[in-house]
């Protein structure tokens, strides 16, 4: 979010003392320092605000930090104050919102544009507001999703085909295990689908930008290297390639990742070998040529030197960050974005890559259904409404990790067909080894059920001195919650466990690190070389004194306690900070009661972070519900048919 400097005391209180409004939500706390001074400066920028328009700045700025681009102006008030999570005074205030929008047309500061078209043109520059149809935006994000739209148009078109008959055979070489047809439990039993990995490959000889989705253990590792592999082996010449997460925790599971993959299949070379050897970076850090903390490079500095720009964790990208990554990346580069659909969204503003991925099935325009004919592949369904992101989009959607019978690919499954039913996930519960429910209160014995299992833990390390293996053995368990604040939330939790811990006499500590403590990075440290997400254990030297191990892509990086600025107990997680890692045994905590932040979309992200095991402590029938409830964001990216 852009700095708005704190506005004029006295011009802040004549607004307020206009808007009855305001005030109260000053008062109470849901209206921000931030939103004062914004509506501030932008009446001693342009004048007089009347109140439909205080009441429509301050909404959209709060729509802003909770995820959304846009303020839809009709949206009834018990929905907003859902969006806001606001409490029962806040909804009595938020009850007398009033939004005309001839009376936003009427001020200086709004401009309106046609819902159907995108323009070619930027609105009027001086005008910070966007009205679009009956949603709000501020100029910068609805200028954020014209240009992605505009870049994604630009990048529609086919490339030349190379020959195709080097082409089939280099896939089959990659790809011999794979059949050109295989069985898709997922849709149903028995049903024969394309081969959508060598579909991928395909496709991303010819498109300039190519998606891929699908969930966890559907292949997209082993496409990404294969299709590597492919396009270096019909090129010539080394091919420059970038590989990049949102996080540094994501980043550096690519990389593993992809080198089991070429270890396994023994396609090392001394070019693989070179690629593999530097670490994949952060967007935020493949984006700052000068390595500058916190910095990113104006959009017009160059683009990006590379051929191929291959991006895991996609769905974690927000508008602001794709904006970066499309202006950096030159007509000549490939780039390919690796996600799931289903999964979270990111924090921030936008949902870039689930507005992408709308289309339904793997059909695709007329022309990229000939193209794909031309090499044997003549099942592909034709789109019977084609827009410009769908052709680039390919879903790998067998799970090649959880089987039909599968207790977690089956609850993931039920999730993502929002069977909402709790008969249902009950007894799919009770069919699976891998899936365990059970009932769980925040009283005396629930904290103590906590308390006694940290320990057990933690004193599990007393005789370990490898850090490697301390890492491994506290990523076997994780304990996710669905809040970070309040009583259910990770971070009173985490300070509860340690709390009860540490009073005890009989562990050694100082500066509250002990042997053993799991501890995760909050913000990237650009100058140490760790990131937000990854995670570490403090291990006693045996003279007194600690070093922090922090594992930051496949290296193990050691410092001193007191270096580390930003971090916390990583003992419980949220569920979005799980997000790019995968665990042996989840453990899911659902809060005291439901939340707007409870959806489907969190659930099905913290079933799939399991590898063997998932135990869901709470109450069931909320779960359930939750499965029925998707997340929603209000955003105009690929929304101009609306």
């Amino acid at each position: 979010m852009n700095t708005v400097k704190q506005g004029n005391p006295s011009l802040l209180a004549r607004i307020e003392h206009r808007s009855d409004w305001m005030r109260k939500g000053v008062e109470q706390g849901w209206i921000r320092p931030y939103e004062r001074s914004l509506i501030a400066f932008m009446e001693k920028e342009y004048g007089s605000m009347p109140e439909d328009l205080i009441q429509a700045v301050c909404l959209l700025s709060l729509m802003e930090q909770a995820g959304h681009s846009q303020l839809p102006i009709t949206l009834d008030v018990k929905s907003l104050a859902n969006h806001l999570r606001l409490d029962e005074k806040g909804r009595e205030v938020l009850a007398r919102t009033k939004i005309d929008r001839k009376i936003l047309l009427q001020s200086e500061m709004v401009t309106e544009t046609d819902p159907s078209i995108v323009p070619d043109e930027h609105p009027d520059q001086k005008k910070p507001l966007i009205l679009r149809g009956d949603s709000l935006s501020f100029r910068r994000f609805f200028l954020y999703e014209r240009d992605i739209e505009t870049w994604f148009q630009e990048r529609s078109r086919r490339d030349a085909p190379a020959d195709r008959q080097t082409v089939l055979q280099k896939i089959h070489e990659l790809l011999p295990e794979d059949p050109e047809t295989e069985l898709n439990p997922v849709n149903g039993e028995g049903i024969s689908e394309l081969n959508w990995k060598k579909v991928a490959l395909l496709l991303s000889l010819h498109k300039p930008c190519l998606i891929i989705s699908g969930g966890p253990g559907t292949g997209k590792t082993t496409t990404i290297a294969s299709m590597i592999r492919l396009h270096q082996d019909l090129t010539k010449r080394s091919l420059r390639i970038a590989l990049a997460a949102p996080t540094g925790k994501a980043a550096g599971r690519m990389s593993e990742s992809l080198r089991n993959v070429y270890d396994e299949r023994g396609w090392r070379d001394d070019y693989i070998d070179e690629l593999m050897s530097a670490e994949a970076f952060t967007l935020h850090r493949l984006l700052n040529r000068h390595q500058v903390r916190g910095l990113l490079p104006s959009t017009e500095s160059n683009y990006l030197p590379y051929d191929l720009i291959i991006v895991d964790e996609a769905s974690m990208i927000d508008l602001q960050l794709m904006h970066r990554l499309i202006q950096h990346t030159g007509p000549d580069t490939r780039l390919i974005l690796l996600g799931d659909k289903d999964q979270l969204v990111s924090v921030e503003a936008g949902s870039v890559f689930s507005d992408i991925c709308t289309k339904e099935n793997n059909e695709f325009s007329k022309e990229t259904c000939e193209l794909l004919a031309a090499y044997g592949y003549k099942d592909v369904g034709i789109t019977k409404a084609p827009s410009v992101p769908d052709d680039m989009i390919v879903y790998l959607t067998k799970s090649y990790r959880f089987h039909e019978h599968s207790g977690i690919g089956s609850l993931a499954s039920a999730i993502k067909t929002n069977e909402s039913s709790i008969t249902e996930i009950r007894k799919r519960i009770d069919s699976s080894d891998s899936l365990e429910a059970v009932s769980f209160h925040y009283d005396k014995e629930g904290v103590a059920y906590f308390q006694n299992r940290f320990r057990e833990r933690v004193r599990a390390m007393e005789f370990l001195t490898d850090p490697y293996e301390m890492i491994r053995l506290w990523k076997e368990e994780i304990w996710l919650t669905v809040l970070r604040r309040g009583q259910s939330g990770s971070d009173q939790l985490n300070r509860m466990l340690e709390d009860s811990y540490l009073h005890r006499g009989s562990i050694y500590r100082r500066s509250g690190w002990y042997h053993g403590r799991y501890v995760m990075i909050t913000q990237n440290d650009y100058t140490l070389g760790v990131y937000n997400g990854d995670t570490g254990v403090c291990v006693d030297q045996g003279d007194g004194s600690f070093v922090v191990y922090i594992e930051s892509g496949s290296d193990l990086k050691s410092f001193h306690p007191d270096r580390l600025k930003e971090y916390k107990p990583a003992y419980f997680l949220t569920v979005h900070k799980s997000q790019g890692s995968e665990f042996s045994h989840v453990r899911l905590l659902l809060p005291l009661e439901e939340t707007p932040v409870l959806t489907k979309e969190l659930l099905y992200t913290a079933v799939t972070r399991s590898r063997e095991k998932f135990t869901l402590y709470g109450d069931l029938s909320m779960f359930a519900s939750a499965v029925g409830k998707p997340a929603i964001r209000y955003t105009g990216l690929f929304q101009t048919h609306l």
